[in-house]
C-alpha cells in the first residue's frame, strides 16, 4: 500500500522541521566554537604577554646583577621570581588541558551534527519512497 498524501505531507513537515533545527543547533554550535575559539586566543596571548614581561624583568635583573660590583644578586629574589615563574608555566600547561578538553567537545557537538543530518537524509529518502 503506497503511503497516502497525507502521510507524505507529515513526513514531509517533519523533515523540514529537523532541518531547519539541524541547521539551528549547527549555527549554534558553530558560534559557540568561534566563541571558545577566541576566548582561548586572548588567554594564551595574555600569558604569552604577561610571560615575556616576566622574561624581561628578569633579564634586566640578571643585568643589573652583573653590573654591580658592590655585591651579589639577591638569590631570595631570584628565587621567588624563579617560583613564580614555574607557576605560570604550570597555569599554561593546565590551560593547554582545558583547550583539549574544549577541542573534545567541539568534536562531539560536530558528531552529533553530523547524526541530526544523516537523520535527516534517512527521513528524506524515506519520504521520497
Amino acid at each position: 500500500m503506497a503511503p497516502s498524501q497525507e502521510d507524505f505531507d507529515s513526513l514531509k513537515d517533519e523533515k523540514d522541521k529537523l532541518e531547519a533545527a539541524l541547521k539551528q543547533e549547527q549555527d549554534k554550535r558553530l558560534a559557540e566554537q568561534q566563541r571558545l575559539k577566541e576566548r582561548t586566543r586572548e588567554t594564551f596571548q595574555k600569558l604569552k604577554d604577561d610571560c615575556n614581561a616576566k622574561v624581561l624583568a628578569l633579564n634586566q635583573e640578571l643585568e643589573k646583577a652583573k653590573a654591580d660590583s658592590n655585591g651579589s644578586p639577591d638569590v631570595s629574589a631570584l628565587q621567588t621570581e624563579l617560583d613564580a615563574a614555574k607557576a605560570e608555566v604550570a597555569e599554561v600547561v593546565d590551560l593547554r588541558a582545558e583547550l583539549a578538553n574544549l577541542k573534545a567537545a567541539a568534536a562531539q557537538a560536530q558528531a552529533t551534527s553530523e547524526q541530526l543530518q544523516q537523520e535527516i537524509e534517512r527521513l528524506k529518502t524515506e519520504a521520497a519512497e
